[in-house]
């Protein structure tokens, strides 16, 4: 698991990226995260397991879409993890973004948490560990 954090302003945001490995019912995950995310409090996106190993590609998509989501001149979207997806995948095509990065049909991919503290991160990782059936979350 990869963790920082994110200033904007006179709010600090903590975010966390894992690996989701070997997952059963990713699918069904991605079907339900806007139900996820407002229970938990936090926000998630599911990427494909590729850009993993770009640690710090995905620490400047967080933190340009954490700043964007903040600037009502800038936002493109109403809800964070969009904005996320749509900094990722270097587009401002919502659907687009969507088809590049979420991980339809796979059973791997990673875990992008932002919330206010990482403790909630870490619950929110173990929630996905369960919802998705992972064998494995790194």
């Amino acid at each position: 698991m990869f963790n920082f954090s994110i200033q904007f302003n006179d709010k600090k945001f903590q975010a966390s990226i894992a690996y989701l490995k070997q997952c059963s019912n990713l699918d069904k995950l991605l079907e339900e995260i806007q139900k996820i995310e407002k229970t938990l409090q936090a926000t998630i996106v599911i990427a494909r397991k590729e850009l993993g190993m770009f640690r710090r590609f995905l620490q400047i998509a967080c933190t340009n879409a954490v700043e964007d989501f903040h600037d009502v001149n800038k936002r493109i979207t109403k809800r964070l993890s969009i904005e996320i997806i749509v900094n990722l995948a270097g587009t401002r095509q919502i659907n687009d973004a969507i088809n590049k990065i979420v991980p339809r049909g796979e059973n791997e991919g990673i875990a992008i948490i932002v919330s206010e503290s990482l403790e909630k991160n870490r619950d929110v990782i173990k929630f996905l560990e369960k919802t998705a059936g992972c064998v494995e979350v790194d």
